[in-house]
C-alpha cells in the first residue's frame, strides 16, 4: 500500500532558515506536511543549496542531494513544494486528497501555485534538478476550496519584502468569518498588534491564556469593592480580558502551538472569567441594597453552572477542549425555527458584544441591570442545551435502527 511523504525543495535563490513569524520557514513547512499525513518529510538541496548548513540547523530533518530522492521515496506518493514558502495547509490537504493521478499541481485564489502531488512512477525525474524537472511536466491541477476562510496562503519567501507579505497573510489569516461585531471591528484589530509583537517572544499561547485569566479575576476583585469607579475598572479590565482573549489563539495559530490543553484553558478561562466578573457584581449589588438585581445574577450564575455541566460533559465525549464546537454542532444538527432561534441567540449573547454591553453600562452608571441580562441570556443558552440533549436522545435510537 502506497503511503505520503513530502519533498520540500531548498534551492539558493530563497533561505529556509529565514524565521517568519516566529518560526523558520523549513520548521512551518515540516508542520505543514505532517498535519497534511506526510510519513516522513525530506529536504532537497537543489545545485547551489547548502545541504550541511540545513542539516545543522535541523537535525530531525532529513537533507538529500536530488539523485538520493527516488530510492527514499521508493513507492510512496510525495507531495512537493518550496521549503522556503509559506504554504497554506490547505493546500497540502487538497494535494493529500487528490485525484490520482501521476502529477498533480493545486490552484488556489485562481492560479497555480508551485506544489505538486507526484506518484511514483514519476520519481525518476527527481534524479535531476527537483524543481526543473517537475515544472517540465504537464500537472493535472486540482483546486483548493476557500470556504469561508481567508485567501489561500502561498508565499515563497525570497526578500524581506515577501517575507513581510507572508506575515501580514498568516495574522490576516486569524480573522474568523464567525467573529462577532465587536471582535471583527474592535477586539481583533488590538489583539493582533499585541500578537504581532509577541510572535518573536519566547512566550506560549498558555501563558498568555492564564495571564488572561488573571486579569479576569483582577476585574472580579475590583469589581467586588462596588462603587462607581470600583465597577468601572472592574468592567474595563474585564473588556480588556476581553480583548486579549485573542492573542492566544492567534500566536497559537500562527506559530503552530495548538493543543487541546490549550483550547481547555482558553474556554475554561473565559467561563471563570466570565462567572468571576458576574459573581463579584452581583455581591456588590446586593451589598448596594439592589437585592432584586443581586437575585437576578445569582439566577444567572446558577443557569450557567449548569449549561457548563452540560457544555463539558459534551467535550468529553467528543475529546476536544473547545466550547464553541458543542454550539456550532448544535446549530448545525438544527433544523426549521429551532435554527433560527440559535443563530439569533449567537449574534445577540456573543461573549464579546455581551462584554462590551457591559462595559458601556457600567459607563452609564447601571451595570446591575446587566445582571437581568445575564439571567436571560443564560436561561436561553440552558433552554437551548436542554432542548439539543432531549433532540440527541431521540435521535439515538432512530440511529441504532
Amino acid at each position: 500500500m502506497r503511503g505520503l511523504v513530502a519533498v520540500l525543495l531548498a534551492t539558493p535563490s530563497a533561505d529556509p532558515l529565514r524565521p517568519v513569524a516566529g518560526l523558520t520557514l523549513l520548521r512551518r513547512n515540516v508542520r505543514v506536511a505532517t498535519s497534511a499525513g506526510a510519513s516522513a518529510v525530506y529536504v532537497v538541496a537543489t545545485a547551489g543549496a547548502d545541504a550541511k548548513r540545513l542539516a545543522d540547523a535541523e537535525p530531525d530533518v532529513c537533507v538529500l542531494e536530488p539523485a538520493e530522492l527516488v530510492e527514499r521515496v521508493g513507492e510512496d506518493d510525495a507531495l512537493v513544494w518550496s521549503a522556503a514558502a509559506v504554504v497554506d495547509r490547505r493546500i497540502a490537504l487538497a494535494l493529500a486528497h487528490a485525484p490520482r493521478a501521476p502529477l498533480v499541481q493545486a490552484r488556489a485564489n485562481g492560479a497555480a501555485v508551485d506544489a505538486w502531488r507526484v506518484e511514483p512512477e514519476l520519481s525518476q525525474s527527481f534524479a535531476g534538478d527537483v524543481g526543473r524537472a517537475l515544472a517540465e511536466v504537464a500537472a493535472q491541477p486540482v483546486d483548493v476550496e476557500r470556504g469561508q476562510g481567508a485567501p489561500i496562503l502561498h508565499v515563497v519567501v525570497t526578500g524581506d519584502e515577501a517575507a513581510r507579505a507572508a506575515t501580514n497573510a498568516l495574522f490576516d489569516a486569524c480573522r474568523k468569518p464567525v467573529d462577532g461585531i465587536v471582535s471583527r471591528n474592535l477586539n481583533r484589530h488590538v489583539s493582533l498588534l499585541f500578537s504581532r509583537r509577541l510572535v518573536g517572544v519566547p512566550i506560549t499561547p498558555n501563558q498568555i491564556s492564564i495571564f488572561v485569566i488573571l486579569i479576569g479575576i483582577a476585574a472580579a476583585a475590583v469589581t467586588l469593592v462596588g462603587s462607581y469607579a470600583a465597577i468601572l475598572t472592574g468592567a474595563a479590565l474585564f473588556k480588556l480580558s476581553s480583548i486579549l482573549d485573542g492573542v492566544d489563539g492567534e500566536l497559537a495559530r500562527v506559530r503552530w502551538q495548538q493543543s487541546k490543553t490549550g483550547e481547555l484553558l482558553d474556554s475554561a478561562g473565559d467561563n471563570l472569567a466570565n462567572f468571576a466578573f458576574f459573581a463579584a457584581l452581583s455581591v456588590a449589588t446586593w451589598n448596594n441594597g439592589d437585592h432584586g438585581l443581586a437575585f437576578a445574577g445569582g439566577a444567572a450564575l446558577v443557569m450557567w453552572t449548569l449549561y457548563l455541566m452540560f457544555a463539558y460533559a459534551r467535550l468529553h465525549r467528543i475529546k476536544s477542549g473547545d466550547v464553541l464546537l458543542v454550539s456550532a454542532q448544535a446549530q448545525a444538527r438544527a433544523t426549521g425555527l429551532f435554527a433560527k432561534a440559535i443563530a439569533f441567540c449567537r449574534v445577540v449573547l456573543r461573549r464579546d458584544a455581551f462584554i462590551m454591553l457591559t462595559f458601556l453600562f457600567a459607563l452609564a452608571g447601571i451595570a446591575p441591570y446587566m445582571l437581568v441580562l445575564a439571567m436571560l441570556g443564560a436561561a436561553t443558552t440552558l433552554a437551548f442545551a436542554v432542548i439539543e440533549l432531549v433532540r440527541s436522545y431521540r435521535a439515538a435510537p432512530a440511529q441504532s435502527q
